[in-house]
């Protein structure tokens, strides 16, 4: 279950999974960019939504999440239901991959961002 809550309820969880992100993922909540989500009872993401241009296809970024690994497929459904292309993950956990294929959500290894974390990444339908 995946549920839009507000910043304050979920700050305090995902202060370290945002870590020097933190304020400017703040910012971004406040001006409607990204939104804050309960999964489950007491887990929590911050996503976004971003548009390719040249496909128009959307891929749903989590860009922190907190909790219970097990509530992550909710997050996955949750793209999958607005329709999204792929989802896309930051982390620094390199067992997070291996993780979420176990769960059966076909994740892969797509490289390293600026900031040395793994970028992992879902294309729905594959």
């Amino acid at each position: 279950m995946i549920s839009v809550c507000t910043w304050d309820e979920a700050q305090e969880k995902l202060h370290l999974a945002l870590a020097g992100y933190f304020d400017e993922a703040k910012a971004e909540v406040a001006a409607g960019r990204e939104a804050v989500f309960r999964v489950g009872t007491d887990s929590f993401a911050c996503i976004r939504f971003e548009q390719f241009t040249d496909t128009n296809e959307i891929e749903m970024v989590v860009v922190g999440f907190a909790g219970n690994v097990s509530c992550t497929d909710a997050l996955f459904e949750y793209g999958r239901s607005r329709n999204c292309h792929s989802v896309r993950m930051h982390t620094y956990r390199t067992g997070l991959q291996w993780v979420l294929n176990r769960m059966g959500m076909p994740f892969f290894l797509d490289g390293k961002d600026e900031d040395d974390r793994l970028v992992i990444r879902a294309i729905y339908g594959r």
